[in-house]
């Protein structure tokens, strides 16, 4: 499962990588790689990445999100497997971070992998939605759900346990 929009696009071997990483074991539930932005005159810019490369236990990912107070990956581009996508109840309806909230609901409850392979080349240009004031006022709201959905996720599996 991915979640590119039209401002993304596939890194050659990008979608390959995330696909082998998360395959690697039948625990990991999700994988993400680095991005680079492609901007408007052309210039590939890759993006400093927040987390190293390598497997993340269950709440580590979302510990760091909170703590940078932004996202530590851009989450547009990820590999779920369906059964964990299903178990946090789906792709959730968001004005914006959708894909964030499903990749954080995820990784708060399973451990995932992130890749050291550029996966996701992220278009820039000035239509781009996320850069409208409107859809900034959307950041907050999103976000402020993100947290009670994951908080209230990994409650009710300690509850369960």
């Amino acid at each position: 499962m991915v979640g590119l929009d039209a401002d993304d696009m596939l890194a050659p071997g990008g979608l390959l990588a995330l696909v082998k990483a998360v395959s690697v074991s039948s625990l990991l539930a999700w994988s993400v790689g680095r991005d680079c932005h492609l901007m408007p005159n052309g210039e590939l810019v890759n993006q400093v990445a927040s987390l190293r490369p390598g497997v993340y236990r269950p709440g580590e990912v979302v510990e760091k999100w909170l703590e940078l107070g932004r996202a530590p990956f851009r989450s547009s581009l990820a590999c779920m497997r369906t059964k964990a996508v299903w178990r946090v109840g789906g792709w959730p309806a968001l004005g914006r971070l959708d894909d964030a909230a499903l990749v954080y609901a995820l990784s708060a409850l399973y451990p995932g992998v992130i890749v050291p392979d550029n996966t996701l080349i992220y278009r820039r240009w000035s239509g781009q939605k996320t850069i409208q004031d409107w859809s900034k006022n959307l950041i907050a709201p999103s976000k402020d759900f993100t947290v009670r959905w994951v908080r209230a996720m990994t409650e009710d599996c300690k509850d369960s346990r």
